[in-house]
């Protein structure tokens, strides 16, 4: 009862602070995705209607928003244990490299006033890396769901375990203390 008790603590603590720190911080990646992506369609916009201040405080968010996903990652990348999770975090780190260089082309486009080449740039190449990062996100939050759901059945069997080895081992101190009364 003892061992079930610290494994079933030990399981629910391992358990919530990884699986659902990992939700956590693959929900805010792909928040911080959309955040990069509405940023960098306000930018275009705003860039087409001559507001260059507006769009340069649309690319400091586009920033900030790249930064915060940077952080996130990092952390997600130590907490992932999993092959399924290693691979979605990959996917999420590679859009994340090309996204970049592909901002800084858009960004460059725009400050020439090519704004028909940015939007393209901004069709071809960061939208899609958005939802490539949005995508692996999503597999890692149901990689920990099925881990989650995994470690709720471990916690009803164990339990059980330690009830037929408690009940045993009452039998057998039973069987013990009428042995020795017997013998005594």
């Amino acid at each position: 009862s003892l061992y079930t008790t610290e494994t079933l603590g030990g399981e629910l603590s391992q358990t919530v602070s990884v699986a659902s720190r990992s939700m956590e911080l693959a929900g805010a990646a792909a928040t911080d995705a959309a955040n990069m992506l509405s940023a960098e369609r306000g930018l275009l916009l705003r860039l087409a209607l001559g507001d260059q201040s507006k769009a340069t405080e649309l690319h400091d968010t586009f920033a900030a928003a790249a930064k915060s996903l940077h952080q996130n990652m990092a952390e997600l990348n130590t907490l992932t244990k999993t092959a399924e999770g290693r691979t979605a975090n990959a996917r999420i780190n590679t859009a994340v490299e090309s996204w970049m260089p592909a901002d800084e082309e858009m960004w460059q486009l725009c400050s020439k006033q090519d704004y028909q080449n940015a939007f393209k740039v901004f069709d071809e190449k960061v939208a899609p890396q958005a939802d490539h990062v949005r995508g692996a996100a999503t597999a890692i939050l149901n990689v920990e769901h099925d881990y989650l759901q995994q470690e709720k059945s471990r916690a009803v069997e164990l339990p059980v375990r330690s009830r037929f080895v408690a009940i045993g081992l009452m039998i057998v101190s039973l069987g013990v203390g009428g042995l020795v009364v017997l013998v005594s």
